[in-house]
């Protein structure tokens, strides 16, 4: 079984498609040819720490939606004691993003790069149980990622899509799929709590 990959990850190897593409020669005017490599460097390390987001958050956000996991968390809020097993055959998803970098030569602002990124997923055999209105366990057995990297409309990259077999989505205490599912976990600083504990 292995961790969900990020998005990062998924996308692949950032500063090799700026470069393949001459990105900053034909997107940053203001930049000398000396320094297009650097560039490129430092606007996909950026890319990439924007990026680096599990697919797991992706997943469980998206497949809290399912009318059949709402269902189960309906009625296991509903009769606490009763969890169940909820298995999806098949199941896409499709998530866009638009990351935006500042680049800046010598102190001054030259561009700013607004970047579009297309994640595709397709869940295969995934296993989720449901408790107490809390999705508490996520195992896929198959799970099919690919993306595109954009800017302004000019593809720069659309590696092929990668299998990862046996991923298990961590949880923790559980993520809440009904308003009254209890409290989130407590313990974790704010700044780091994800999404589905915020309160």
């Amino acid at each position: 079984m292995t961790a969900p990959p990020t998005v990062a990850e998924v996308l692949g190897p950032t500063a090799d498609a700026l470069h393949r593409n001459g990105m900053a020669r034909r997107k940053l005017p203001g930049v000398v040819p000396g320094v297009f490599a650097i560039v490129e460097n430092r606007v996909a390390e950026v890319l990439q720490a924007q990026l680096a987001i599990s697919l797991g958050d992706v997943l469980v956000e998206s497949l809290a939606t399912v009318g059949a996991l709402a269902g189960a968390a309906r009625r296991t809020r509903d009769a606490p004691g009763s969890p169940e097993d909820v298995v999806l055959a098949e199941y896409s998803i499709s998530q866009p993003y638009q990351p935006a970098v500042d680049v800046l030569v010598d102190g001054q602002l030259v561009a700013t790069l607004r970047f579009d990124v297309e994640l595709a997923l397709t869940v295969r055999a995934a296993e989720a149980v449901v408790d107490a209105g809390r999705l508490t366990a996520l195992t896929i057995g198959a799970l099919v990622a690919g993306a595109t990297l954009s800017l302004q409309g000019w593809e720069l990259a659309a590696p092929q899509a990668r299998l990862f077999d046996g991923v298990v989505v961590p949880l923790g205490r559980g993520v809440p799929l009904t308003p009254s599912a209890g409290p989130a976990a407590v313990g974790t600083p704010p700044a780091a709590v994800p999404w589905w504990q915020r309160t």
